[in-house]
């Protein structure tokens, strides 16, 4: 039989890219994505409390997963205060147009502490008038959702590259 051999390395070299080469490229790639969305909280200076946010990836068996945490992570994906437009697209209890309140439960739209701050309020742990400061927030920074599509864009390209090395 003609062309066996040939055949059969191109298999092989198909093989190699399934098994091992689009497991590497994908953890690469999903890294990178992940240390920029890192670097985008981290530069989010919008955000008047302490930024704890952070960024991980969990690989478990070729399934990549990109995790943000913090106390201020809602906070800053979804945008804060009532001076400032919610645009993020996910939906959430905390993207609607008055502040979310995790505490009370519910939405801050006290008319007399509207009233009496003015669209501010102090910011949490801070006594208002011993050394503490007002806030009116921040807009929504949509760095996870903006993250959401680049994922769903870029997965692809990085497969095909490394299915088509194995095609030279």
């Amino acid at each position: 039989m003609q062309g066996t051999a040939s055949v059969l390395r191109r298999l092989d070299a198909i093989k190699g890219a399934i098994t091992d080469g689009i497991p590497k490229a994908m953890d690469e790639h999903v890294k990178k994505l992940a240390s920029n969305a890192q670097t985008e909280y981290n530069n989010f200076s919008l955000y008047d409390g302490a930024n704890d946010v952070t960024v991980q990836v969990v690989n478990d068996e070729h399934e990549w997963s990109i995790i943000a945490s913090g106390q201020a992570l809602l906070f800053i994906e979804f945008g804060t205060g009532i001076t400032y437009r919610h645009d993020n697209p996910i939906e959430h209890p905390a993207n609607a147009p008055a502040s979310w309140s995790a505490s009370h439960k519910e939405f801050l739209t006290n008319p007399q502490k509207l009233k009496l701050f003015r669209g501010y309020w102090p910011i949490p742990g801070e006594t208002f008038g011993e050394g503490g400061y007002l806030t009116n927030g921040n807009p929504s920074a949509n760095i996870f959702y903006e993250l959401g599509k680049e994922v769903e864009f870029s997965t692809t390209p990085v497969v095909s590259a490394e299915i088509g090395k194995a095609f030279k």
